[in-house]
């Protein structure tokens, strides 16, 4: 019911397919933001509901159910969200909904002034995206340092692959205790035939 611009970023996971309607939108959830194109499965929390504490009774938020909005309206909702440097806990947008049942409120503050946008609501059953998450422990874990990994996807985007197979190295223990290895190769062959091969190394605490 409390959001901040980190919220919005589930957005990128939003389908584009034009018959794919209720994929489109980012759903909003009280805890959460969730977006999916039915291959990547984005959520993120929400800020944590203790903030709205500290929060003006005029975006004092009132959450009734989940509901989704159009990918395309966030960009204009997190455009609302203030940069206070002293006041970081209102650097978010909250909601509000009312009888009106196709609509929802947002609403922030910077202190001196109030904005509010009403977005309409986006129809059409939204999947069951926790049904899709795995359960149980995952074979392996690798923390990756975002900007590596992002400089990796550079490397296969504009080789012109398609996609490529991830290969997750075993860790090695040394003698000293520390874990080393454990690092992640991705492998994709162009239309050519030509081999694409990228390598990223592991954090130190690589099994964490």
């Amino acid at each position: 019911m409390i959001y901040d611009k980190a919220s919005f970023a589930v957005r990128h996971a939003a389908s584009k397919e034009v018959d794919r309607y209720a994929l489109q939108g980012i759903r909003f959830e009280k805890d959460k933001t969730v977006a999916t194109d039915r291959r990547v499965l984005a959520i993120i929390d929400a800020v944590p509901a203790d903030v709205a504490e500290g929060l003006p009774e005029a975006v004092t938020p009132t959450f009734k159910e989940p509901f989704t909005i159009e990918s395309g309206d966030s960009a204009r909702i997190a455009s609302m969200i203030p940069k206070l440097r002293f006041k970081r806990n209102l650097e978010v947008v909250t909601v509000q909904q009312g009888k009106d049942d196709t609509k929802v409120t947002f609403t922030s503050t910077n202190l001196s002034a109030v904005d509010k946008t009403e977005v309409r609501k986006l129809e059409g059953m939204f999947p069951d995206h926790v049904a899709i998450i795995p359960k149980g422990k995952p074979e392996a874990t690798r923390r990756i340092g975002l900007g590596v990994m992002l400089k990796a996807m550079a490397v296969l985007k504009d080789s012109g692959v398609e996609s490529f197979h991830l290969n997750i190295f075993p860790l090695v223990v040394a003698k000293n205790g520390n874990i080393t290895d454990g690092q992640i190769s991705m492998e994709a062959t162009r239309q050519d035939g030509r081999k694409v091969y990228v390598l990223v190394m592991p954090l130190r605490d690589v099994g964490k």
